[in-house]
């Protein structure tokens, strides 16, 4: 029997469909969800970057979402200005580096600081790519470091590669 044309595609993508099995489909869902939870705070003093990253992000899964415009922002959603506070719920940090009054090398020593937000993974976000912007940054506490403009495959890269940290973590 030759099969060819749409059945023939049909055919070999309900094979390849039925090959994955019910557990590697269960667990891209369960993958899925979880980026859906993941809770990301993007700081950024341009309003064009924050959007950008955001649907960036929400392309990726990623669906809860919080921006601040300045440091001082960030540290209020961070429970920074509060002395008593033990605990966010901030699980990954997108932090631009140029911006004004605080740049955000000094945000992210700054967050570094503190015992409740010292594991939080921080993406220093630069228009700068020279490597020793990147040392510095990394020096300063941040975990990765992306160039604008930034590229929807990069960043997805990273998030990733941070999921899986996290999961390790855990």
């Amino acid at each position: 029997m030759n099969i060819s044309g749409v059945g023939a595609g049909l055919l070999i993508f309900r094979e390849k469909f039925v090959k994955l099995g019910s557990k590697d489909i269960r667990e891209q869902i369960n993958d899925f969800s979880k980026r859906a939870e993941m809770k990301i705070l993007i700081v950024d003093d341009s309003s064009t970057i924050r959007v950008f990253i955001e649907r960036l992000l929400n392309l990726g899964g990623y669906k809860d979402i919080v921006m601040a415009e300045s440091a001082m922002e960030a540290f209020q959603i961070l429970g920074m200005r509060d002395k008593g506070t033990t605990s966010t719920d901030i699980d990954v940090i997108m932090l631009d580096v140029v911006m004004p009054k605080i740049d955000g090398l000094s945000v992210c020593k700054k967050i570094r600081e503190r015992d409740y937000l010292r594991n939080i993974p921080i993406v220093m976000v630069s228009g700068n790519e020279e490597k020793k912007d990147m040392e510095e940054a990394l020096k300063c506490g941040a975990n990765h470091y992306l160039t604008k403009p930034i590229q929807k495959a990069e960043l997805h890269a990273v998030m990733q590669k941070i999921e899986s940290e996290l999961n390790s973590s855990h």
